[in-house]
């Protein structure tokens, strides 16, 4: 699976994940602008962004921010030796990460189609959710009343 591909998988299955991209690289660092990897709550790694102790750091920074729900956080690495301030690598130069969460959309269930039900499902569908609606009037109850919503069921609310 192609890199893009893998984002737009993890995203409709709801999986958190952070991209980590490349925004600027000088010196033989291993990085060029725009490298970009892609990092799962479990760790795995999808891209490359240069290897190594700066893919190491990107890494664990981008998973102590899928834990503390951090949304973004520009980092600059050293590739340079410990002893000199660096990460411990020895290629020299800077590189600076952009590192973007990307948390599943909340689930609203909405019932009752009618006109406050319609304006919420737009305002909630705007804003990130993942709207549901639910409603027992089959005229209130359909994907043409709620275009914005994900979902439309016609049913009782009991069910």
């Amino acid at each position: 699976m192609h890199f893009f591909e893998t984002l737009a998988h993890l995203e409709a299955t709801s999986t958190p994940f952070a991209i980590v991209t490349v925004v600027e690289a000088s010196a033989s660092a291993p990085s060029r602008t725009a490298f970009k990897m892609c990092v799962t709550e479990d760790g795995n790694i999808v891209g490359s962004i240069g290897g190594g102790a700066l893919e190491y750091g990107a890494k664990n920074t981008a998973l102590e921010m899928l834990r503390t729900g951090e949304r973004t956080r520009l980092v600059t690495y050293h590739l340079t030796d410990a002893e000199q301030g660096g990460i411990g690598m020895a290629c020299g130069g800077t590189v600076q990460v952009l590192i973007e969460t990307i948390a599943p959309r909340q689930k609203l269930y909405i019932f009752g189609g009618g006109h406050i039900g319609s304006a919420l499902t737009r305002y909630a569908s705007d804003v990130g959710f993942e709207v549901t609606v639910i409603d027992d009037r089959p005229d209130f109850a359909s994907k043409d009343a709620h275009p914005a919503a994900s979902a439309v069921h016609c049913c009782t609310y009991e069910e």
